[in-house]
């Protein structure tokens, strides 16, 4: 204890013990962390004679262990300590490292701290002067003759003269400047007396020591009584905004950390000005510090322990305060903001940009369905119209292929190769428009084909049947259609398909022969059994219900009108006596036109309806061939495919049959060998 001896602390000397009975240990301690923690080998008398402007020529360090003194430079940049002793291991520290550059930071560092520590030593100080001056209930703005607003050069001129005022070794009878009489007549300067006017100056040096230095100054103001007003919703809405909350904020203003501040502004200031202003109170930092408000006085403290504990006491306290400063700040924004002209003219401007900008989406998406939906419609149309295309397409192509079966049964020649037309089906719509192009061509009948599938096409087109039916067959005409007609038939029944359906040159003579003897012999309305035959035929090939009926049996009868064949098929169905209707015929047109036929019609279609079937009749028209062909077929193409089609490739096995001809004679068959069994 006896090294505290030779150690100052702010220009007092170290004792072992203070006027408190307390122990002070720490310039030992700091001699032990020197020679002992760092190695360093020092004069002993030279250790208390550092300071942070020292050097280290200054000193005679024969030895050192750096890295411990680079380590408490380091610490001492991320802490505050705050011990008395600190302030000489920092400059020995920095002596210790001044040759190295690379610790410069650590210096600066430990600078920085070190100016932290004086602060607050200087606070300390600071406190107690301010609270000795409030003490005295003296102003010292009104002492000086000054306001809390002026700068420290117009207090400096105040104070110089009312130096010269009250000077307790001036007289009193001095003259009085103009500009200080209202201050001499305030205070009664000329009638204080020496002792009063002593007194009077010591205050006034005071009052210049706190307002002249920021610090202190500022310690002072948050002292002082503030009026912390905040202006109510009623107010608000009663009176001016910018008289109501203009002073206010410039009242407020003068605690701001950050200079300088923007104030309220007026009604015309701009968006920007107004962002800004309310961003800035939004962050608004305080100066005031509330230390008057502190319950402990850190002079009154009796340990170091007791100390730190005061301070953190009195630091709970000023936080609390701040919060409660800040929040009272933030409260006034608010309530400005609420009112705000400015910022419900920005609304309101926002607000119709905004429904603007809505109502030009909405427009555009609108614009969008529209367009979407109009396509969508033309799409519609573009299938409707397709579909409808489609629909008159196949209903010309059956009038087409009608018309070519009408012409083609103009004529006796055109029957054999026309006897496949009912595989005009199979012919696509543009095929069956160019044959019927060329057969109108043929028949110079003038008919626009080119325009599209409608109705107003079909009915036209399905009026040019009277004339089919009555144009005048020249033999050039006939020979041409005759061609045409070969042509479909090749391309129905392709060569080489159905060899056993060829018929030999002198059988093609034969049929001709025949035909003409049959409408020689029934030219008078004599029936001969080859057009009973035909009849039963064309009676099963068109079932009742078949558009046009009997026209198309009286074509296939050939000798036969309509009404003639109506009359037969009823004489025959009701099993009447028909001998006088027949024809008187040879032997030989006898065998040929199937003599021992037997026509059978169902008596319930006798009002201009035939049945289909036909028994020996149809039978007869079968040769051995043919029959042996569909026994063929049968076997090749079972039940299980599809009926029409089935049917059809049947009926291309057998020569000379069509697919109804192969069904009955399936059915008659299947009769037969059901009527054998029972």
């Amino acid at each position: 204890m006896r090294l505290c001896n030779y150690s100052y602390n702010q220009e007092k000397k170290v004792v072992p013990k203070s006027s408190k009975k307390t122990k002070r240990v720490e310039p030992a301690g700091f001699v032990f962390f020197i020679l002992r923690e760092w190695n360093a080998r020092i004069a002993f008398e030279d250790i208390f004679d550092v300071d942070l402007n020292s050097r280290k020529a200054e000193f005679e360090i024969s030895e050192i262990d750096l890295e411990n003194v680079k380590n408490f430079s380091n610490y001492s940049q991320k802490y505050e300590l705050a011990s008395f002793i600190y302030v000489h291991k920092l400059a020995w520290s920095r002596v210790m490292l001044s040759d190295f550059e690379t610790l410069s930071e650590s210096e600066t560092g430990d600078e920085n701290v070190s100016k932290k520590k004086e602060k607050k030593f200087k606070s300390i100080k600071t406190l107690g002067l301010v609270r000795n001056f409030i003490s005295k209930n003296t102003c010292a703005y009104e002492l000086l003759n000054c306001t809390d607003s002026d700068e420290t050069s117009k207090i400096k001129a105040n104070y110089r003269k009312l130096v010269l005022l009250l000077h307790p070794d001036k007289s009193n009878n001095q003259n009085v400047p103009d500009d200080l009489k209202e201050y001499e007549k305030k205070y009664r300067v000329s009638s204080l007396s020496r002792q009063q006017k002593s007194d009077m100056f010591l205050m006034l040096q005071d009052a210049f020591t706190i307002l002249s230095d920021p610090d202190m100054r500022l310690e002072y103001d948050s002292n002082l009584p503030f009026d912390e007003y905040i202006p109510s919703n009623e107010e608000a809405k009663k009176k001016d905004f910018f008289l109501l909350f203009g002073p206010v904020f410039k009242m407020n203003s003068r605690w701001s950390r950050v200079k300088p501040v923007p104030l309220l502004g007026s009604n015309e200031s701009d968006d920007k000005y107004v962002e800004e202003f309310y961003e800035f109170w939004r962050s608004f930092e305080t100066l005031r510090t509330f230390s008057h408000a502190a319950p402990h006085l850190l002079e009154d403290a009796e340990s170091r322990e007791e100390k730190r504990w005061m301070e953190r006491e009195n630091l709970k306290v000023q936080k609390k305060l701040v919060k409660k400063e800040q929040l009272r700040i933030q409260k006034l924004v608010d309530l400005s903001q609420q009112y705000d002209p400015r910022l419900k003219r920005r609304q309101d401007r926002l607000r119709l940009e905004k429904l603007e900008r809505l109502k030009k989406v909405q427009e555009a998406k609108q614009l969008e369905m529209k367009k979407l939906e109009l396509e969508k419609e033309k799409e519609r149309l573009k299938l409707q119209q397709e579909a409808e295309r489609t629909k008159y397409e196949k209903q010309i192509a059956k009038k087409l292929r009608q018309q070519l079966r009408i012409v083609s049964q103009r004529d006796d020649k055109f029957m054999e190769i026309a006897k496949n037309f009912d595989k005009l089906t199979n012919f696509e719509y543009g095929e069956i428009l160019d044959y019927s192009k060329e057969m109108y061509s043929i028949i110079k009948l003038e008919f626009d084909f080119a325009r599209n599938a409608n109705s107003e096409y079909l009915e036209e087109l399905k009026s040019c049947d009277a004339q089919l039916k009555e144009f005048e067959m020249e033999k050039d005409i006939s020979e041409h259609l005759y061609g045409l007609f070969e042509s479909i038939a090749a391309k129905l029944d392709p060569p080489g398909q159905n060899k056993s359906a060829e018929l030999t040159p002198a059988q093609q003579q034969k049929q001709k022969t025949e035909l003409k003897q049959d409408i020689k012999v029934g030219g008078e309305g004599r029936w001969t059994t080859a057009d009973l035959g035909r009849l039963a035929k064309a009676v099963e090939a068109n079932p009742p219900g078949t558009p046009g009926r009997w026209n198309l049996i009286s074509k296939f009868v050939r000798t036969k009108s309509a009404g003639q064949c109506i009359e037969m098929a009823k004489l025959v169905a009701t099993n009447a006596d028909i001998s006088s209707y027949m024809a008187s015929e040879t032997p030989a047109a006898a065998m040929n036109g199937d003599s021992t036929a037997n026509v059978n019609i169902s008596a319930t279609q006798t009002n201009g309806n035939v049945t289909e079937g036909t028994s020996e009749a149809s039978a007869s028209g079968w040769t051995k061939e043919q029959q042996t062909a569909f026994e063929q077929a049968l076997a090749k193409y079972p039940s299980h495919i599809d009926p029409l089609v089935r049917w059809r490739k049947i009926a291309s096995e057998v020569p000379g049959k069509t697919p109804k001809e192969c069904l009955s004679r399936f059915k008659e068959i299947k009769a037969a060998i059901t009527s054998r069994k029972k």
